[in-house]
């Protein structure tokens, strides 16, 4: 059964309860749309994800982003995955 309370959540709210936890604030969070406003890709990055990506993407463009990500981030000595 699924808490109602929580099928009312969008993207926006669980990035910004995920940002409100210590153990989530360094999680590199990527959102992934079709058909928003400029003012919702605004309102995404002021509640936290760290970049945005329109649909439909190219999956190899994907690929090679995500490497570059992990690449980067890897560099730290805490796992980010």
């Amino acid at each position: 059964m699924v808490n109602d309370n929580l099928s009312k959540l969008d993207g926006f709210d669980v990035t910004k309860m995920a940002r409100e936890l210590p153990q989530y604030k360094q999680i590199f969070i990527i959102m992934m749309s079709m058909g928003i406003t400029e003012e919702e890709i605004i309102h995404a990055f002021k509640v936290g994800i760290d970049d945005f990506l329109n649909r439909p993407f190219n999956l190899r463009v994907l690929q090679a982003y995500m490497e570059r990500v992990i690449e980067r981030f890897s560099d730290d000595d805490e796992p980010i995955l």
